[in-house]
């Protein structure tokens, strides 16, 4: 497995610079139907650089981008927080996965990706599998973190 590193630089939006030590996977979607790996990797750089100031809902980040065709992006490293679920950040290793179907469906191509980036990490960080959910629901999605 490729992963291509784009990081964006530390900076008050999406990438603190807070270490922190990968216990968990948490995979999420990108709820942007169509949206590939780099446009999204460009995204967060836009944030990165204060594209965005005065909307906190933007101010997000993520390990590990897996885009439509099983392209692997990291944009934050392994060893630092990434935004992606509030007050659960710490510890977590986040994952968004692209998808073109109006339906959420990941793309095979994508399945497969993230499956081997999930063993990777679960081997190289000794993150044992664990019973897991299915949330549409961020609110829920907290409760049970």
């Amino acid at each position: 497995m490729k992963i291509i590193d784009k990081l964006i630089p530390i900076n008050k939006y999406n990438r603190p610079g807070s270490k922190s030590t990968p216990k968990r996977i948490c995979v999420h979607y990108t709820r942007q139907a169509g949206t590939d790996a780099d446009r999204l990797a460009l995204f967060y750089s836009n944030v990165a650089t204060g594209r965005f100031p005065n909307k906190p809902n933007n101010w997000t980040s993520t390990q590990y981008i897996v885009g439509l065709n099983g392209k692997v992006i990291r944009v934050v490293p392994d060893n630092e927080t990434a935004y992606a679920a509030s007050g659960k950040n710490a510890g977590t290793l986040h994952i968004e996965v692209c998808y073109s179907k109006a339906s959420g469906e990941f793309e095979t191509a994508s399945m497969s990706a993230l499956r081997e980036l999930v063993q990777y990490l679960m081997k190289k960080y000794n993150i044992p599998t664990a019973a897991y959910e299915t949330f549409t629901d961020p609110e829920k999605a907290l409760e049970y973190l």
